[in-house]
């Protein structure tokens, strides 16, 4: 099918990669699939599956495959520096009814830059910075009031 420019629609392209989420018996708890273009030269391309309750101390599988191959594109999955990061989404209605649970939030997100090793990095870096531009501010006031 083409688009009114000439070009060929998203739905014309082949390939498609599907990322299957599996609970320690190997059975199917989600699914989603990608089109290979879109993924494109993405190192760490983001996907998701819905929340899992209860999901504290149980081990799950992830298992991906192209299940549409594409004459015109490679794909490589490098799975050795893979890193799985959770997001959840927050429940603002029940933060704004629950303070003690609104509190919590407030805090996690105030030191969560601080667990990270890159934060560490960039603060150590940026203190020479700082303390030149301190003590320059420093003495200007010196400066100023001395007059």
């Amino acid at each position: 099918m083409k688009n009114s420019e000439g070009g060929s629609d998203a739905s014309d392209v082949p390939g498609e990669l599907e990322i299957r989420l599996l609970d320690a018996d190997q059975k199917k708890i989600a699914s989603t699939r990608y089109r290979v273009h879109e993924i494109g030269e993405s190192r760490y391309h983001p996907f998701g599956f819905p929340v899992i309750p209860d999901s504290k101390g149980k081990q799950y599988f992830l298992e991906y495959q192209i299940v549409v191959e594409d004459p015109a594109r490679g794909l490589a999955i490098e799975a050795g520096d893979a890193q799985f990061r959770t997001q959840y989404v927050v429940n603002k209605k029940e933060l704004l009814t629950q303070p003690a649970k609104l509190a919590g939030f407030v805090w996690n997100k105030l030191i969560e830059p601080f667990t990270k090793s890159s934060t560490l990095y960039v603060l150590i870096l940026m203190t020479p910075f700082l303390a030149v531009l301190w003590i320059g501010l420093f003495r200007q006031k010196t400066l100023d009031l001395s007059k």
